[in-house]
């Protein structure tokens, strides 16, 4: 075995001392950018909390059965294709109970807001809701595994941000004061008009004061807890003529041929949602987001008020923060 000169020896020392450190440098910062662009390319995730089928409770009597007198509440019932439809504001809402006017074989199932009875007020668009029913029939169709139990739900950030900007930025905020502002003690003639210059304001005044408006109420609460093992169908608001058409086709009797394949669009000749100005809704309030990447105060307020769908499996959301560096640019892929 070759004797290493005393110099040679030295060199080595001084080359090890140098080029390991650099390459276990070199893997540190490898292996922390490949992390960083897996956390900058992706929405973080938290795990799902899974329904259990669980039977109704004795003498229950739902949430939805019982609220006859507000709009948001009551499922609607297509009896002929045994579908109850849990709509939602800010979700399609008006284009989806068109739909439903339509398969009830109403004439004017194209009519638009009228100074908002059709298609949303119950007294004047004629369609069947679950009240309408005796509570035993009602009860038949929210467990009945032939019934389809259908809802659509979006991001819950972008759902807010869609309400604030048509609820609460449009007309000075008249909505919000109508709404919003009656159980203030302080300011409120001057609470919508708040709400509509800032978005930190609406989404305290959302959180803490009408957090069950059906514009912006978690959707979770949309249906009673009890129930929620008994929803066979859930949509996506991003996917949402590919998700009609597949509701439609799975109450059968042609119901997609019937009511979504023809007849949508300015012209009549589209089918359900598509052209309509669903996607236009879905860009601007993505769009919009970016404008408070930095509001973290609302970001931390919108995740604590949305925690439930966050966790909601049948949902299927992902939570993002407006926030942090790390998740914008999943923010800024999804507004384009």
């Amino acid at each position: 075995m070759p004797v290493l000169s005393s110099r040679l020896r030295s060199r080595l020392r001084i080359v090890s001392f140098v080029v390991i450190p650099c390459l276990m440098v070199q893997k540190i910062i490898r292996s922390v950018s490949i992390e960083y662009n897996e956390l900058f390319n992706k929405r973080f995730t938290i795990p799902a909390r899974p329904i259990t089928f669980k039977p109704l409770p004795k003498n229950f009597v739902p949430r939805v059965y019982r609220s006859k007198d507000k709009w948001g509440v009551a499922p609607i019932v297509v009896k002929e294709y045994k579908l109850l439809f849990f709509h939602q504001g800010k979700v399609a809402c008006t284009e989806f109970k068109k739909l439903l006017r339509r398969m009830m074989h109403l004439d004017d199932w194209r009519k638009g807001s009228d100074k908002g009875n059709i298609p949303h007020n119950p007294s004047y668009n004629g369609l069947k809701y679950l009240y309408h029913y005796p509570l035993k029939t009602a009860l038949e169709m929210l467990t009945d595994p032939e019934w389809t139990r259908a809802i659509f739900v979006r991001d819950p950030k972008e759902r807010f941000f869609s309400a604030y900007l048509d609820k609460a930025k449009k007309k000075d905020g008249i909505y919000v004061t109508h709404h919003c502002c009656n159980n203030l003690v302080n300011n409120k003639q001057s609470c919508g008009k708040r709400a509509a210059r800032s978005l930190l304001y609406f989404t305290k005044l959302a959180k803490d004061h009408c957090s069950w408006d059906h514009h912006w109420q978690p959707q979770y609460r949309r249906i009673d807890k009890e129930l929620w093992s008994y929803v066979n169908f859930v949509g996506q608001f991003d996917s949402l003529a590919e998700d009609t058409r597949r509701m439609l086709e799975r109450l059968g009797h042609g119901a997609w041929e019937k009511f979504g394949a023809s007849g949508w669009g300015e012209f009549h000749n589209e089918t359900a949602f598509v052209g309509s100005n669903t996607a236009t809704h879905r860009t601007s309030a993505r769009a919009k987001l970016s404008q408070y990447i930095n509001e973290t105060i609302v970001d931390k307020m919108l995740d604590e008020f949305y925690s439930q769908d966050y966790m909601h499996a049948p949902f299927n959301f992902t939570w993002y923060s407006l926030a942090d560096p790390l998740t914008m640019a999943s923010v800024k892929l999804v507004s384009t």
